[in-house]
């Protein structure tokens, strides 16, 4: 935070402000979680079960020639939210002018609409796997840990952006 300023406003509640860091912290702290957690379980004909994480199934998309799809899924998946967070937690220090503060959050909130892109993508290649009649598709925790933490995300974000605008 800059010498002699304050972060909270008179419209800024005191326990929203309380909010920011824990909201950042723990977000931060299940979207790295989520990377390593199973993220779906998928079985065939009862025998073979396979657990997916994120990581690894970007790196099977990689080594399976679907260059563009491990792409779209690790900018968005991985690069971005960490992007984001690390963002957020720079204009929350109060170390950078509004005028950065207030670009850096427009530029996320332009790129947060895309956040929930590979949760979407998830939900229908369970909904694909499933269709077969040869394999079953679960989700497991790793998918409700990555939607939680983009969803603290979002909000810690918006409290962030809402008392950046009043500093205007």
């Amino acid at each position: 935070m800059l010498e002699g300023q304050q972060r909270v406003t008179p419209d800024m509640n005191l326990k929203q402000e309380k909010l920011v860091s824990p909201l950042l912290f723990i977000s931060s702290g299940l979207l790295l979680a989520s990377y390593f957690l199973p993220f779906m379980r998928t079985e065939k004909l009862f025998f073979f079960t396979n657990d997916h994480t994120l990581l690894k199934s970007i790196g099977k998309m990689w080594s399976d020639g679907m260059y563009i799809l491990a792409i779209i899924i690790f900018l968005f998946s991985v690069l971005f939210p960490v992007a984001k967070l690390a963002t957020v937690s720079w204009v929350w220090s109060g170390k950078v002018d509004a005028t950065t503060s207030r670009k850096a959050l427009d530029w996320i909130s332009w790129l947060g609409k895309w956040s929930m892109l590979d949760v979407f993508v998830l939900a229908i290649l369970i909904v694909l796997v499933k269709a077969k009649s040869l394999a079953d598709a679960t989700p497991q925790p790793g998918l409700y840990v990555f939607a939680g933490a983009i969803l603290l995300s979002m909000v810690s974000t918006e409290l962030v952006s809402m008392q950046t605008k009043r500093d205007k």
